[in-house]
C-alpha cells in the first residue's frame, strides 16, 4: 500500500467556479494544490497562498463556502481544514 505524504489538506473554493481545490502540506512544510497552476507548473498558486496566509473557508449548506472564523483571526475567512482520520 502506498502511503500518502501529505500530513495536512484543505478545501479550498475556486474563484471561477462553484468547485474546489485541496490544498496539502507535507511533513517538510512542502505545499501542493490539485489546480492545474501546481500540477503541471509546480508554481506556488493563490489556493496555497490563501492557505499560508491563514485563511479557512468552512463548507456551508449544499457544499457551497461559507464564511467562518478561521485560525488567523482575519475578517474574511476562506478555507476547510480536511481531517486525515
Amino acid at each position: 500500500m502506498r502511503r500518502d505524504k501529505w500530513v495536512k489538506r484543505w478545501q479550498v473554493p475556486s474563484s471561477s467556479d462553484s468547485g474546489v481545490w485541496t490544498v496539502a502540506v507535507d511533513a517538510d512544510g512542502n505545499y501542493g494544490c490539485s489546480c492545474p497552476v501546481w500540477r503541471f507548473r509546480r508554481q506556488e498558486c493563490h489556493h496555497i497562498k490563501m492557505v499560508k496566509e491563514g485563511i479557512e473557508y468552512e463548507m456551508g449548506a449544499g457544499g457551497f463556502p461559507a464564511l467562518s472564523q478561521g485560525l488567523s483571526g482575519s475578517s474574511l475567512e476562506n478555507s476547510q481544514e480536511v481531517d486525515e482520520r
